[in-house]
């Protein structure tokens, strides 16, 4: 049985052969697993189980030292957290409205660029395409954590906007390449 059957049959709602696995690390621990084993892919020494396509965080441009920005315009502080950092105010979206509110091509080909090499590489690994920040995550980082629960008490019709548009574009990204990645019914018991 391959990696993608084991995860397939878990899937399915039947016991695997095994309790397949999938490790992801942060830079620090990464780094010093890659120099350990002298890869620059971890996949293939921890015989991880699922292939994660895509970007899970997005890209960012450094904009000053510590400081980037992701496609969405949210700058993130990274003085301290330097894998992803904390949204930095003013935030993206000052007023509760999504009105002028910028948001990037879901097909923007550096989420895609990675899918084919990486399929290719590892064909025998069930294939997951990672949106990072796809919900809740995103808005907040657009808004505010502080604004954003206080947007859900007071201005519920544009959360919901802000979460469908969201949504919209998340839908949009997995249908661009949603039929290369493993679809799959769930047998009824």
């Amino acid at each position: 049985m391959t990696k993608k059957e084991v995860i397939k049959t878990v899937l399915d709602g039947n016991r695997p052969p095994y309790i397949p696995w999938s490790f992801k690390f942060t830079e620090e621990p990464k780094k010093q697993l890659e120099e350990y084993y002298g890869v620059d892919d971890l996949d293939i020494p921890l015989s991880n189980h699922i292939l994660n396509l895509g970007s899970d965080i997005g890209f960012f441009d450094e904009i000053e030292p510590n400081m980037f920005q992701d496609v969405f315009g949210v700058v993130w502080d990274r003085t301290i957290d330097k894998d992803i950092g904390n949204p930095r105010s003013p935030y993206v979206i000052t007023e509760p409205s999504i009105d002028g509110v910028f948001f990037p091509d879901p097909h923007d080909p550096r989420f895609f660029a990675n899918i084919e090499p990486e399929i290719d590489k590892k064909p025998e690994l069930f294939r997951v395409f990672q949106i990072g920040f796809s919900l809740y995550e995103r808005a907040w980082s657009m808004r505010g954590m502080e604004n954003l629960l206080m947007d859900m008490m007071m201005n519920p019709e544009f959360v919901h906007e802000l979460f469908t548009q969201i949504a919209d574009y998340n839908i949009a990204q997995l249908n661009h390449y949603g039929l290369k990645i493993h679809r799959f019914k769930r047998k009824e018991k």
